[in-house]
């Protein structure tokens, strides 16, 4: 890996399952985010719709149904809902559940040694 196309964030350890927090690619906010399966994503901490912190949303399993009052909880599909207007997006995708022409800039994640690696 060239890891001059990488901006290492922090350590793996740091981000525990389940949880969020800002760090810097350059001088861009982007919300690292661990799901509750271990993964690592990462997105610019910037809600499409009308600009608030991602980072102050939920991350959260994604929720699917056919129809209402039917609906499936994802055990490894994830999304971060916005804190304003619950707008939520994959996080794998950064596409927006609800209109997918809608999306947040995701960015390439990787670990290596024990420390996180965001592709620039």
């Amino acid at each position: 890996m060239t890891t001059s196309r990488y901006h290492d964030v922090c350590a793996v350890d740091e981000v525990a399952a389940g949880s969020m927090r800002v760090v810097k690619v350059g001088a861009t906010p982007v919300v690292l985010l661990r799901d509750s399966n271990g993964e690592f994503h990462a997105m610019r901490n910037a809600c499409a719709h009308m600009g608030a912190l991602l980072s102050d949303g939920r991350l959260q399993n994604k929720i699917e149904g056919e129809k209402v009052g039917d609906y499936q909880v994802s055990d490894n599909d994830h999304v971060v809902r916005c804190p304003w207007h619950s707008y939520e997006y994959d996080v794998t995708s950064g596409r927006c559940v609800g209109d997918p022409q809608v999306r947040v800039k995701t960015y390439q994640v990787t670990t290596e040694g024990g420390r996180v690696l965001i592709q620039r």
